[in-house]
């Protein structure tokens, strides 16, 4: 029987909100001033609006179902995602990891080989001692020899 052995739940980010801003505006500007006046200003444009609205939809700044709300790994080094509407991502893999002060980025991989699940966690969004739990297990060199 596998139990859960970690837990955390993931609420939103601020500091994830204002690098999204930050980073989608910086294009913007950088687009802006490479095209000049063209077409493809307003192509680009819309496809980074829709960009902004994708990401502030996936961690959760616009209401979304599907957003993980809370991670979990059992006995077995499964991981399982939950999402906010309740629906769970089980058997999930930890394939790599990459781990700084301010956020932990998991990649996942699941039983079917064409979807992969990548978590970005920032500081703000957790538990400060769960996060440095994570980080810990992350960082161990036993996690990924497997």
């Amino acid at each position: 029987m596998t139990r859960i052995v970690f837990s955390m739940t993931i609420a939103k980010s601020r500091y994830l909100l204002v690098y999204l801003i930050a980073i989608h505006t910086i294009m913007f500007i950088t687009i802006l001033s490479l095209l000049a006046i063209s077409i493809w200003i307003l192509v680009i444009s819309l496809m980074m609006v829709f960009s902004l609205i994708y990401y502030c939809h996936k961690y959760q700044w616009i209401g979304s179902y599907n957003a993980i709300v809370k991670i979990e790994r059992d006995s077995n080094e499964q991981w399982i995602l939950c999402n906010q509407n309740g629906v769970q991502q089980s058997n999930l893999v930890l394939m790599s990891s990459v781990v700084t002060q301010q956020c932990v980025m998991l990649n996942f991989a699941s039983p079917t080989i064409w979807k992969k699940n990548t978590i970005t966690i920032m500081s703000d969004s957790v538990d400060a001692e769960r996060l440095r739990q994570l980080r810990v297990y992350c960082r161990d060199a036993k996690t990924f020899q497997k």
